[in-house]
């Protein structure tokens, strides 16, 4: 039976020790493929993934460059050997590039191979790996016992100052309870006490604020009218009843009159007879 062989290659978004390591945990492989992956993580270990679509044996493992294992899918005719799966990883600018070269493989699914490398793992591996890097380059979140700042010492002697300006003073005395002035030896008058400055008044309680008014019940509105019911049309007058007319006399046919007979007919008188020329 003849044999194919294939390769292809892709940039994914990781270090190279981190790609091995994700591709060797059982947790991590089943992440980014979205198929169930165990991965035992040594030479000789069984691996399995695509929910036992894909298993095999893992050959020859070289941390962070190189991963050797048997392949073979259910697609795989009986009888036939395992493929080969190498996996090589190499830094590039924008992370690892990522080449599988997948030899020893049943003829006619070569292609077939090629297509889901690229469809069911490095694209969902470039998303995977993505969403990784963009979660460790978030903003921290709140301050917890480790990185709050250490709280502040407190002032030594050597911190204060001599400046009369920034030393405390003492809080006014009294008014009539200053303290007399020591006599200091000398002959030049003192200088004119300073007046003591007087305490400060005690604020004010500030006035409690008025108590909120009583909001006035609104108003009901008023209730609706009650509709006077529409008057109704007076009821049409009754038409008094027709007085009756007397029912008249029949007046009784006339009886035929007897038919006349027909007059006889003149007679004609006889017309002279002409007279006879002469």
């Amino acid at each position: 039976m003849a044999l194919e062989s294939i390769q292809v290659s892709a940039v994914i978004p990781a270090r190279p020790e981190r790609i091995f390591q994700a591709w060797l945990s059982s947790a991590e492989h089943t992440a980014f493929t979205g198929g169930q992956a165990t991965v035992e993580p040594r030479v000789g270990g069984r691996h399995t993934a695509w929910d036992g679509y894909i298993e095999g044996v893992n050959l020859a493992l070289e941390t962070g460059r190189r991963i050797l294992q048997s392949w073979r899918s259910s697609d795989f005719p009986d009888g036939s050997t395992d493929s080969k799966l190498e996996v090589i990883l190499e830094p590039a600018d924008g992370g690892t590039k990522v080449t599988l070269v997948h030899t020893e493989i049943p003829e006619g699914q070569g292609r077939l191979y090629e297509q889901g490398w690229v469809d069911h793992y490095f694209t969902p591996m470039k998303e995977y790996f993505l969403e990784e890097e963009e979660e460790g380059n978030g903003e921290s979140g709140p301050p917890t016992a480790g990185n709050f700042p250490p709280p502040a010492a407190p002032p030594t002697d050597e911190d204060w100052v001599e400046d009369d300006d920034d030393m405390p003073t003492a809080p006014p005395a009294a008014p009539g309870m200053e303290a007399p002035d020591e006599d200091d030896g000398d002959d030049e008058p003192d200088e004119a006490p300073k007046p003591a400055k007087k305490a400060p008044a005690a604020k004010k309680k500030a006035p409690k604020p008025p108590a909120a008014k009583k909001k006035t019940p609104a108003k009901k509105p008023p209730a609706a009218k009650k509709k006077t019911p529409a008057k109704k049309p007076p009821a049409a007058k009754k038409k008094p009843p027709a007085k009756k007319k007397a029912p008249v006399a029949k007046k009784k046919a006339p009886k035929p009159a007897a038919k006349k007979k027909p007059a006889a007919p003149k007679k004609k008188a006889p017309k002279p007879a002409k007279k006879g020329k002469r």
